[in-house]
This record gives C-alpha cells, sequence and structure tokens, in this order.
C-alpha cells in the first residue's frame, strides 16, 4: 500500500473555481490510483483573502475536512462558518465554494467519490 505524505508532495499554486486569489494544492493521489470511484484525495491551502469559487459537482460527492483555519462555506446557495474540525458533505448535483474568513491559512483536506 503506498503512502503520500502530503506536507512533501510539490504544491502547485493556481486559482481554483474562479475563487479569489490563488490556493496551493497538494495531491496525494489522483483517480488512476484507486480500483473504486474515489476521483482524488489531497491538501488546499486557501490563504487570506482566498477562495475556492462556488461550482457545481455533477455524479461527485466531495468532503472537506478542515484541518487548520476559518472560513465561510455556500452549500447550496447557504453560507454557513466552518473552522478547524468541521467536515463539509459536498452532494453530488450540489454547489459549494469555500472562503477564508481569517487572517491565517485555511487548510482542507478534500477527497472526490464519484456515484
Amino acid at each position: 500500500m503506498p503512502i503520500v505524505n502530503v506536507y512533501e508532495v510539490d504544491r502547485v499554486k493556481a486559482r481554483i473555481r474562479d475563487g479569489e486569489g490563488e490556493c496551493f494544492g497538494a495531491t496525494a493521489f489522483t483517480g488512476d490510483a484507486f480500483k473504486s470511484k474515489i476521483t482524488g484525495v489531497g491538501v488546499t491551502i486557501i490563504p487570506p483573502g482566498a477562495s475556492i469559487g462556488d461550482h457545481p459537482h455533477g455524479n461527485e460527492e466531495e468532503i472537506y475536512f478542515v484541518m487548520e483555519g476559518r472560513g465561510i462555506a455556500e452549500l447550496d446557495g447557504k453560507k454557513q462558518p466552518v473552522k478547524k474540525g468541521d467536515v463539509l458533505y459536498n452532494v453530488p448535483g450540489g454547489t459549494h465554494g469555500l472562503a477564508n474568513a481569517g487572517d491565517e491559512d485555511l487548510v482542507i483536506f478534500a477527497f472526490c467519490v464519484a456515484e
């Protein structure tokens, strides 16, 4: 079984889903690593003032675990505060986004599974 340390893989700096500013992504595994319907696993670092833009997911479920920081999640048009320890479930067919609402990095662990 492979072990990947997300703190040791290359970080990619990018604007995510037309969000504000740029975030840093560290992908542990892409979908081709799995025999199941998992499509990706990794960590995203959202600096202060940055966000993952609101976007839909077709047939994928996506889970975010907030590892550090605090933010504002938008789930199907409803804004909700999130903080370290919170788990967000983004349903298939739903829309979601996440903005950093603090003065430190918002760090999330994310994984997606196709239906």
